[in-house]
C-alpha cells in the first residue's frame, strides 16, 4: 500500500488539474490589402502591365506534424491572373475551427475575418490569395498566419508569403508626366496572447508578424515604399506583454515624378508568420514522469 500512496503523493506536485478555457497562446498576423495605385494619378491615364510574375507559399506545422490543405503549397504564375495558394493547416483543422472563419471550404479558406476568441483548438493555419492589376486596378493580396495552442505539450506555426514582380508603363490621352505618391489600402490585425492564467510551471510563448513592401525603379524614380504599421512583429512570454494592433486605413508613399512612355519596373513582397508554444517546465515533467512511474511499479507490485 505505501508505494502506492507515495506515487500518488508525488503526482499530485505535477500540475495536472485542467486548465481553465482558453489557457495557452495565441498568434495571429493578418494582412489584406485591398487598393494599390497612385494617389493623384493624371486624367485619362492608361496604365498597362507589359510582364509580371507571381509567387505565393503557405505552409503549417503542429506538434511536427505537417499541414494537410487544397492543392499545392506554393504556385508561381505569370501575368496578372488570379495566384491562390489552398490554406494549409495542421493540428485540430476540423469543422470547429472552420466554423471561426467566413471563407469557403470549412471556413479556412481565403477567410478575411478577423479571429478574436480563438477557441478551444490546437492548430496552425497558412492561407494567401492574390488577384487584381497591380497598380491598375482592383487588387487584394491576402495573408494570413494564425496559431493557437489551449494547453501544455503545444507548439506550432505557420506562414504564407506572396511575391510580386513585373514592369509597367504608363501612356496617357492628357499630359506627358505626372507627379503622385503611391497609395495602398490595407485590413490589418496583429497579435499575441498568453493567458494570464497560465500555471508557472509551463513556458508559454507567442509570436508574430507581417511585412510589406514596394519598390519601384525607373527614369528619374527609385522609391521604396514600406509603411511601419505594414512591417510589425510582435512576441509574448507573459499576460503583461500581450500585444495587440488592429488598422484599416490608406498609407501613401513619398512624391515621385513618372515620365510618360516610360518602363517603370515594380516589385512586391508581403508575409505572415505566427508561431506559438506552451509546455511545462522540464521540471515539472519529470515529477510528472516519476509520480506515473510509481503508479505503474504499484500496480506491478499488487498483481505479484
Amino acid at each position: 500500500m505505501k508505494p502506492l500512496l507515495m506515487a500518488l503523493l508525488v503526482a499530485s506536485i505535477a500540475p495536472l488539474a485542467p486548465l481553465p478555457a482558453q489557457a495557452g497562446a495565441v498568434a495571429l498576423s493578418n494582412m489584406n490589402v485591398f487598393a494599390l495605385g497612385f494617389q493623384t494619378p493624371p486624367p485619362g491615364l492608361n496604365l498597362s502591365i507589359l510582364t509580371e510574375s507571381r509567387t505565393g507559399t503557405s505552409d503549417a506545422n503542429y506538434n511536427g506534424l505537417a499541414a494537410t490543405g487544397v492543392g499545392p503549397g506554393s504556385i508561381t504564375d505569370f501575368g496578372p491572373v488570379v495566384v491562390d495558394v489552398g490554406y494549409r493547416c495542421a493540428g485540430a483543422c476540423g469543422p470547429s475551427t472552420g466554423a471561426l472563419y467566413n471563407g469557403t471550404l470549412g471556413g479556412l479558406e481565403n477567410a478575411t475575418n478577423h479571429i478574436t476568441t480563438p477557441g478551444q483548438a490546437n492548430y496552425a493555419l497558412g492561407d494567401m490569395f492574390i488577384s487584381g492589376t497591380a497598380l491598375g486596378g482592383a487588387i487584394e493580396g491576402l495573408t494570413r498566419a494564425d496559431a493557437v495552442a489551449t494547453g501544455p505539450s503545444n507548439s506550432g506555426g505557420a506562414n504564407s508569403t506572396i511575391k510580386n514582380g513585373g514592369a509597367i508603363t504608363g501612356t496617357f490621352t492628357a499630359g506627358s508626366t505626372f507627379i503622385s505618391a503611391l497609395a495602398v489600402g490595407v485590413d490589418l490585425f496583429l497579435q499575441t496572447w498568453i493567458d494570464p492564467l497560465t500555471p508557472v510551471t509551463e513556458t508559454a510563448t507567442a509570436d508574430a508578424g507581417y511585412g510589406w513592401n514596394m519598390t519601384v525603379s525607373g527614369t528619374g524614380v527609385n522609391l521604396r515604399f514600406a509603411p511601419d504599421d505594414m512591417n510589425l512583429s510582435f512576441f509574448s512570454n507573459n499576460s503583461s506583454n500581450n500585444k495587440f494592433f488592429q488598422n484599416t486605413d490608406f498609407y501613401y508613399s513619398s512624391l515621385a515624378t513618372f515620365t510618360a512612355g516610360e518602363i517603370y519596373t515594380f516589385s512586391i513582397n508581403q508575409s505572415a508568420n505566427a508561431a506559438v508554444r506552451d509546455v511545462p517546465e522540464p521540471s515539472s515533467l519529470a515529477l510528472l514522469g516519476l509520480g506515473l512511474w510509481g503508479l505503474a511499479a504499484a500496480r506491478r507490485k499488487k498483481s505479484v
